[in-house]
């Protein structure tokens, strides 16, 4: 993968981050504040099939992540790196976007808030490295 290539995947990654970022944000400042004051000590079956799905969909992001990258013989084309990060991204983004909307928009449990923001942590972290490109 060349640097044009690798400052392209680059440039997709933030582009990833900063909407889910955003959308976070954006729902805290319009929509409902993030308190911690008063915590739930109850948490309903809805929040733990939120919960549950994004830690799924952190698992198959990388699992998917590495099957793609190892499938083929040779050292793997750019396409299919680039084809590998996308699918991871937008795996964490899902799990991520669908943890914080639940949050904010139909009162979940705090859980889904940590779930969500765990997620895009996941998220931000999993950059392409240059180390292993150039």
């Amino acid at each position: 993968m060349n640097k044009q290539e690798f400052n392209a995947l680059k440039i997709l990654h933030v582009a990833f981050s900063i909407g889910t970022t955003a959308i976070l944000l954006i729902n805290h400042f319009l929509i409902k504040k993030v308190a911690f004051n008063n915590l739930n000590t109850k948490i309903d079956t809805k929040s733990l099939v939120v919960i549950g799905l994004g830690t799924a969909l952190a698992f198959l992001s990388v699992i998917i992540f590495k099957k793609m990258i190892t499938t083929s013989v040779e050292t793997p084309s750019d396409v299919q790196i680039r084809k590998a990060y996308i699918l991871k991204w937008g795996l964490l983004e899902c799990g991520a976007i669908l943890s914080l909307l639940f949050f904010f928009f139909l009162n979940g449990h705090q859980l889904t808030l940590v779930s969500g923001l765990t997620l895009l942590l996941l998220l931000i972290l999993s950059g392409p490295k240059e180390s292993n490109f150039i």
